[in-house]
């Protein structure tokens, strides 16, 4: 368990520290596994994958980033 809970992972919560030691101990090797197929099946119900532009129908607005001369005037 020591092994999962490190120092910089001390924010797992149980469930989540049991699925990775269940998965360590169950699961085979990370050289063995394909994600390819869970890859597909996330693409096809729908989700995103990293590498997409953004999009308008998600209905996230990004907001804009202040410019550079709206900042500089705070210091003038």
């Amino acid at each position: 368990m020591n092994l999962n809970n490190t120092p910089n992972r001390n924010r797992l919560t149980v469930k989540s520290l049991c699925a990775l030691i269940f998965i360590k101990v169950n699961g085979p090797k990370p050289s063995q596994f394909n994600p390819f197929p869970y890859v597909e099946q996330w693409l096809k119900d729908g989700h995103h994958a990293a590498s997409d532009a953004p999009s308008s129908s998600t209905g996230k607005q990004r907001k804009p980033e202040p410019s550079e001369s709206s900042i500089a005037t705070i210091f003038l």
